[in-house]
């Protein structure tokens, strides 16, 4: 079996990060690359933020990533093994870890002047007012209008993010393994004059959602993704992609990387002694 190519990426700003990867650079000798497109499997040495932005840049290359956690919830990363043993499991991947494919949402922004910008999410999307007035919004699925939303904004979000920004606006946790999109109000106005959507719904993942401002003038709003700033916009369509992202996870139960496992010590917490 030929060797592996490794590509290491640590988040810059995070000096026990770049001990990390300088360790793991230094047991992968002549297997280390710089540049990801020449890897076979790209390692990311971080948290989830970290996870998201080389994945954000690198998910054309169709290359597996891998992550270590150096951030703070680090729900898509692995935990600490050293350098060494860490090389040596690599290289062996097919024996020590698994993969998670997930697919991406595909998101079609119009900004106030018409203008269409295509770009591709892992978690969620937000579009959010940008003044202090509640922006209003029209929901739609398949387009048909399910509701016209006053509040804060709304959250788009792939299962794989449902235990991210959306859960914390109240959204269900989905399993990634489920295909769907997943639709979140984000601090809704309550009062029934508005008739504003105000509980998260699961629309199955070949289904097309679309939010758009209906007082651009009076209420503009901006769309994030992924946490990242896509302007002022008209309007967001948000569909399931064919571009996908795989992670390694490590299988051994030991490290309790599977799902439901890190649902418990990442999100949840351990159950109450009786």
């Amino acid at each position: 079996m030929e060797p592996k190519k490794i590509a290491i990426l640590a988040r810059p700003d995070n000096l026990e990060a770049q001990v990390y990867a300088d360790g793991l650079r230094k047991h992968a000798a002549t297997l280390f690359v710089s540049s990801p497109q020449d890897a076979d499997v790209i390692v990311i040495i971080g948290g989830d933020g970290t996870m998201l932005s080389v994945v954000a840049q690198y998910q054309h290359l169709r290359k597996p990533f891998v992550g270590f956690n150096f951030g703070d919830v680090g729900f898509f990363m692995n935990p600490y093994i050293d350098p060494p043993q860490s090389i040596k499991m690599l290289q062996e991947s097919g024996e020590h870890f698994r993969t998670q494919t997930y697919r991406l949402l595909r998101v079609v922004a119009k900004d106030i002047a018409g203008r269409e910008r295509c770009v591709y999410a892992f978690n969620e999307i937000l579009v959010q007012r940008a003044t202090p007035q509640s922006a209003h919004l029209d929901v739609l699925i398949d387009g048909e209008v399910i509701n016209k939303f006053s509040g804060d904004g709304i959250i788009v979000s792939s299962p794989q993010g449902s235990t991210a920004y959306a859960q914390s606006a109240g959204g269900p946790i989905v399993h990634p393994g489920v295909a769907a999109l997943i639709i979140v109000p984000f601090v809704a106005q309550r009062a029934w004059t508005f008739r504003s959507l105000l509980d998260a719904v699961v629309y199955p993942a070949d289904s097309r959602i679309e939010v758009k401002n209906r007082s651009q003038a009076k209420r503009p709003v901006h769309l994030l993704y992924d946490g990242k700033n896509g302007g002022i916009i008209s309007s967001v369509s948000v569909t399931v992609s064919r571009q996908k992202a795989s992670i390694l996870y490590l299988k051994d139960s030991r490290y309790r990387t599977g799902f439901t496992q890190r649902l418990v010590d990442k999100i949840i917490g351990p159950p109450r002694e009786d």
